[in-house]
């Protein structure tokens, strides 16, 4: 008999022992007692560190099952899914990384399309792999879980960003006969030998995390009631003829400023490399993309339809910006739309994205809508405050792409046939996580936080003092510019199109192969919004320009200081930045509030530099009439 594997969402019941998000001793108890368990594991989510996963590895389905259907009263799971091992294999559980994949709603013939993807990739063997499981879901369910052992999360992403590897040559078998997917990383450990008591506060789930609460707003002064009072279109108005804050109206008229400017693209120097990006199929799947666009134009009126499309050349890709004011209001506002137009618009943004950079976009407009109701402002800051735009016509053969942009997100999605670039974007939150109500647990850009401190800590005092740019995140060593109210240290943000960024800090060529793959690790979140096959291909090329990509550092890096980092190449820059207060009122940058965004230096914005590749018309013409 196979032996069988339970997976749960840890969740303790109000009598337990140990409340809060403990493990208790009497749980495990509990659990040992049971008749056939052979193991008890228990790990984080890498991903989201406030989601615990309690492994039970069992001697047959049976008692797996019986286990399932009698859960003892100390513990609550979530999610509960027990699987039959059908190729035995413990290597990936005792891995120091666990990759867990689960397909749902699989077809017939997806066990043996996931049974040869976990051959294919035990007979390679890629660096840092540890051994491959594959689970069939017990009973009537549709579900199978794949199990891939790893040295760290790094090593599975380096494995991934190989665009001739293993797991590329091989991954058709898993988007094959299933309808969705979830995937995330684990580090088990086993209960007898680690500690008696698992706090759900390590590993990422910051003791911090309703930090931000000390920071609330003064609901009754006039910012706040005025606000209360207008909707989206009131406010911008007030904005841009008040002036207030002054600040800020300064930074919207130099905006209309620098958008008098033609794109040119961010430069190390002023001056554009050529020949840096080529067309090349990245397996977008734009018949999908193009059909969820012509089902949204169905939808729509004569005068929605006048309002949402632009020319694909239209200089109005460039007017996105991150703040709550409407200061560019083209296209179509969300909240102010149908639920089924709505719908539509959202179903081009899931069929667009990667599965996981989908749920990081909703994510941002969900703490968007928790933000509003905190400063009771609903009208203002929703989770549907978006606009969305279309450039060019919906086509499976021809170039167009569209813009999605509100507080806290701006998406720029350039596409031909089947390659994209989704460059410029931006992505923040304040708070950035949701600690109540209807999407509570909602968290995102931690991971991108946590791999960025990793980096910095993991490298040599000798390096870490030439990553480090400045020590303070306000530092009177700065230069003039050098921060300001609006990006702060940001440097690439909304309209900034043709910024000349010098590097700065050290080179990633310089720095140990563990450092390397963290930077990898890095810039696989950042571009998390593509889908798998052209998110190895962008990482493939990220990593082929590390002798000429160079990462930087301001502020300290103790596990609790906010700071800002930067990686750049000539192909690819991201930043992070932890912010100070705007609804908030903390006047130093706190780890609640963060600022994150990619660009695409030396013309690859928006797809500039493939539009001259891209052939056009016939430009010949004779009428034979």
């Amino acid at each position: 008999m196979a032996p069988a594997v339970v997976f749960g969402v840890l969740r303790l019941n109000e009598g337990a022992e140990e409340k809060t998000g403990r493990l208790s001793s009497s749980a495990i108890a509990d659990i040992k007692a049971s008749s056939g368990i052979q193991k008890v594991l228990y790990g984080k989510k890498k991903e989201d560190g406030s989601v615990g996963i309690l492994c039970t590895v069992w001697a047959s389905p049976e008692a797996a099952l019986a286990y399932q259907s009698n859960l003892p009263s100390t513990i609550h799971t979530n999610q509960t899914l027990s699987f039959e091992l059908i190729a035995p294999n413990e290597a990936p559980l005792a891995a120091p990384c666990t990759e867990i994949f689960t397909a749902f709603g699989a077809a017939e013939g997806f066990e043996d399309n996931i049974t040869r993807f976990a051959a294919a990739v035990d007979a390679d063997k890629p660096k840092g792999y540890h051994g491959a499981a594959v689970g069939r879901e017990i009973g009537e369910g549709q579900s199978f879980r794949l199990l891939l052992g790893w040295e760290s999360v790094e090593a599975h992403v380096e494995a991934k960003s190989i665009v001739e590897g293993v797991i590329q040559r091989n991954i058709h078998e898993l988007r094959e006969k299933r309808s969705s997917v979830d995937l995330f990383h684990v580090e088990f450990k086993e209960h007898d030998k680690a500690v008696e008591k698992v706090n759900m506060t390590d590993q990422g789930a910051s003791a911090d995390d309703g930090a931000y609460r000390q920071h609330l707003p003064d609901l009754s002064i006039p910012r706040f009631t005025i606000m209360q009072q207008q909707d989206a279109h009131e406010y911008a108005k007030a904005f841009i003829e008040g002036g207030i804050p002054p600040w800020l109206h300064a930074l919207y008229l130099h905006w209309r400023k620098l958008f008098q400017e033609p794109f040119k693209g961010i430069t190390t120097d002023g001056a554009i490399r050529p020949n840096l990006f080529t067309l090349q199929d990245e397996g977008m799947p734009i018949e999908a993309i193009t059909t969820a666009a012509t089902t949204l134009l169905s939808h729509l009126t004569p005068a929605q339809l006048s309002l949402v499309q632009y020319h694909i050349d239209s200089p109005e890709w460039r007017s996105w910006s991150n703040p709550e004011f409407l200061l560019s209001d083209k296209g179509l506002r969300l909240d102010e739309l149908t639920p089924e137009t709505r719908d539509s618009i959202l179903a081009v943004l899931e069929a667009t994205l990667s599965p996981e950079g989908y749920a990081k976009a909703l994510g941002a407009m969900r703490i968007n809508g928790f933000l509003g109701d905190l400063v009771q402002a609903p009208r203002i800051c929703n989770e549907h405050s978006y606009n969305f735009v279309l450039f060019g016509t919906p086509s499976a053969t021809t170039p167009w792409g569209f813009s999605f942009y509100g507080h806290h997100l701006c998406l720029n999605v350039f596409l031909h046939r089947t390659q994209a670039v989704i460059s410029p974007w931006f992505t923040g939150a304040e708070p950035n996580m949701i600690d109540e109500g209807r999407y509570k647990g909602t968290r995102i850009l931690h991971e991108e936080e946590r791999l960025g401190l990793k980096l910095m800590q993991s490298l040599p005092s000798a390096q870490q003092d030439t990553a480090q740019i400045f020590k303070l995140l306000r530092d009177p060593a700065m230069p003039h510019g050098r921060w300001n109210h609006d990006d702060q240290r940001h440097l690439c943000g909304a309209y900034r199109d043709n910024r000349v960024v010098p590097y700065e800090g050290i080179l990633v060529s310089e720095m140990g192969a563990e450092q390397q793959a963290l930077v990898l690790a890095i810039l696989e979140q950042y571009l998390l919004y593509l889908p798998a096959k052209a998110r190895a291909i962008r990482l493939a090329q990220a990593k082929g320009w590390f002798h000429e990509t160079y990462f930087c550092w301001i502020g300290s890096y103790g596990d609790a200081d906010p700071f800002y980092y930067r990686i750049q190449s000539p192909v690819v820059i991201v930043e992070f930045d932890h912010h100070s207060g705007v609804f908030l009122t903390n006047s130093e940058p706190a780890k609640f509030h963060i600022h994150t965004l990619l660009r695409t230096p030396n013309g690859g914005d928006y797809g500039m530099a493939l539009r001259p590749l891209i052939q056009g018309v016939e430009q010949a013409f004779v009428w034979e009439g």
